[in-house]
């Protein structure tokens, strides 16, 4: 079976409703524009995206998944995120909510993982940053992928494997309010 890779829309998001906002008095008040907020040195604001670029995210047949091995990419000023400019530090630290806002990215890796054992607090601040239909690609670690180089060694730490799965797991269940993981 093949699916349908621009089938149907995928069900928007549930909105909030916002009461409307009151008006105020602004007789003898300067009504001039107000500056833009501005932006902190920390801060990755993401590019809003386009109508094309919505339009093309809008047909993509929900269950297909687009993304890339990594969200701290430079290159991707103008976009995915603002101009900046983003150092690559600042972007792998502050710019998964930038990164996860972009329509046609639905999913990231984290390599991280594959060098030494995130935290269940390191995976469950990566879950806080993302929107609840967004997924991660989580790299095995090298302990246990590099079975050709690393023999027996590999055998004996698939334990580790799958208690690290286990915290990831309880991590993105507590941000997310899932139960039964």
């Amino acid at each position: 079976m093949q699916d349908d890779l621009f089938g149907a829309p995928p069900a928007p998001p549930p909105t909030r409703q916002r009461p409307p906002p009151v008006e105020p008095d602004l007789e003898g008040v300067d009504t001039a524009a107000p500056a833009p907020p501005r932006r902190r040195a920390s801060d990755v604001r993401p590019l809003p995206p386009d109508d094309a670029t919505r339009a093309l995210a809008a047909r993509l047949n929900p269950r297909i998944r687009l993304g890339a091995s990594t969200w701290s990419y430079p290159g991707w000023a103008g976009i995915v995120w603002d101009e900046g400019p983003y150092s690559e530090a600042l972007l792998a630290k502050n710019g998964l909510t930038a990164y996860a806002q972009h329509p046609l990215l639905r999913c990231v890796g984290i390599d991280r993982s594959f060098y030494r054992p995130l935290t269940e607090g390191q995976y469950a601040r990566y879950a806080g940053q993302v929107p609840d239909d967004f997924r991660f690609v989580v790299k095995a670690p090298a302990l246990v992928t590099d079975a050709l180089v690393r023999g027996e060694q590999a055998l004996q730490c698939l334990p580790l494997l799958l208690q690290r799965l286990r915290a990831l797991l309880r991590a993105l269940s507590d941000v997310r309010g899932v139960t039964g993981a």
